[in-house]
């Protein structure tokens, strides 16, 4: 049943069906956030909206992110945009389409980008063996942006970033295309050799032994308090 999809504490269900809702709507704006974002790059309520991607990779009971969770949009955004070469392609009509998020594994080099284009609003995916060198872009593109939080946070404590609705309103996207349908929540199964690993809609992966049923990892990745 519905209630017993989630694999964490009860408690937190409804942040991470909100967090599961924002995610939807990233993904289905991404061409409009990318295509706008010289228009919201510099307020920093916007930039620093925290997203819940799923970029991890499991394996035998270990969980390696692509960087340190939190991912802020503006940073996603900014990296995407300063390394083409790692992180976008051409979509069907030749314009440049730019990742919205992106995973894959570190131990084949694989990179499987999810690309929106700002100019046509095109979507689709391309694979790469650019793992390791857009873990590294990510991670120095944080660093910098981590920099600027901090610097927000020193002079101003209260700082909250905004929620992803309100940029997406100020966008010109109106509340009823804001509002997504209804869907069941689906738990993905994933097995190989030794493990079965299980994701839940809301973030959480729980890897457990194929011969004995016991769980050897769980983690609510990119759940930051």
């Amino acid at each position: 049943m519905a209630q017993d999809i989630s694999f964490g504490a009860s408690d937190l269900r409804r942040n991470l069906e909100y967090d599961a809702a924002i995610t939807q709507l990233y993904y289905r704006y991404a061409a409009s956030i990318f295509r706008n974002y010289d228009r919201w790059k510099d307020i920093d309520e916007y930039y620093f909206i925290e997203l819940e991607l799923d970029m991890v990779y499991v394996s035998l009971g270990t969980l390696v992110h692509l960087a340190t969770p939190p991912y802020h949009l503006g940073t996603i955004v900014r990296n995407s945009i300063a390394y083409p070469h790692l992180l976008s392609n051409c979509c069907s009509r030749g314009h440049r389409a730019y990742a919205y998020t992106y995973s894959g594994s570190p131990l084949t080099k694989v990179l499987k980008l999810s690309l929106a284009c700002p100019t046509c609003g095109w979507r689709s995916g391309v694979n790469t063996k650019n793992w390791i060198k857009a873990s590294s872009a990510l991670k120095l593109t944080q660093a910098e942006d981590f920099s600027r939080y901090y610097s927000i946070k020193k002079e101003n404590p209260s700082f909250k970033a905004a929620d992803l609705r309100d940029l997406l309103r100020t966008l010109g996207i109106t509340e009823q295309d804001l509002i997504l349908p209804k869907t069941e929540p689906i738990v993905t199964r994933k097995e190989n050799d030794r493990t079965i690993i299980l994701r839940d809609p809301f973030g959480g992966v729980r890897i457990e032994d194929k011969y004995t049923g016991n769980v050897v990892c769980y983690q609510w990745h990119g759940l930051n308090g």
